[in-house]
């Protein structure tokens, strides 16, 4: 995943420093990076070049006005865990990898553990994750059983917490949770749309 798609993932689902984070199929890490790097007053994009910078309109102004933007982001934040967790060991390795080189690695706790063994650390929070889909499975009835037990999984131990999956959308209406879309995008050449429940469960029941 680009870090210019997990900054906007993070800014469309609401997510604020100070909110616990979860991403229970982390793969490279990109999501939990990025709100570190949020949660540490860096914003989006600070850590690479843009080609735009060379642009002959934006080329004079482009180096003030990002002193400017990492000036305003300076400010003095809440700061809340940040949980990365995947079942795949290499995936966990290159993830916390990508964290040193970013410089946050000290603010992830990542951890080598399948997504059925999560368990929330706080009473609220955030869940946001890119599940596999489409050519990273590849079989349809092995994705509908995994979307499945994600919605299990989110109300049985997330009932409190938010959620948000980006997965193409007939696999979304199969997690049996009211998510609602507030992204629509395109990864990998699949089109995909980012769906956020505000609570995984309400007064005891299944939303959706």
């Amino acid at each position: 995943m680009r870090p210019t798609l997990a900054a906007a993932l993070l800014a469309a689902a609401g997510w604020r420093p100070g909110e616990p984070l979860l991403d229970p199929f982390c793969g490279s890490g990109t999501i939990a990076i990025e709100a570190a790097l949020m949660a540490h007053g860096k914003p989006a994009g600070a850590l690479r070049d843009f080609s735009c910078a060379r642009w002959p309109v934006l080329a004079a102004a482009y180096p003030a006005l990002r002193k400017a933007a990492t000036r305003l982001s300076q400010e003095p934040c809440l700061y809340a865990p940040i949980v990365a967790s995947d079942r795949d060991e290499g995936a966990v390795a290159a993830a916390r990898a990508n964290a040193q080189r970013a410089g946050v690695d000290g603010a992830i706790a990542f951890s080598v553990r399948p997504f059925a063994a999560c368990e929330p650390f706080s009473a609220r929070g955030l869940l946001l994750t890119n599940p596999p889909y489409g050519v990273r499975v590849g079989r349809a009835r092995t994705l509908r059983d995994l979307y499945a037990h994600i919605g299990h999984v989110l109300r049985d131990r997330f009932p409190a917490w938010r959620a948000a999956l980006l997965c193409p959308p007939d696999l979304r209406v199969t997690v049996g949770v009211a998510l609602q879309p507030v992204l629509s995008t395109r990864t990998g050449g699949l089109a995909v749309e980012l769906a956020l429940a505000e609570q995984a469960r309400a007064d005891g029941r299944a939303r959706g």
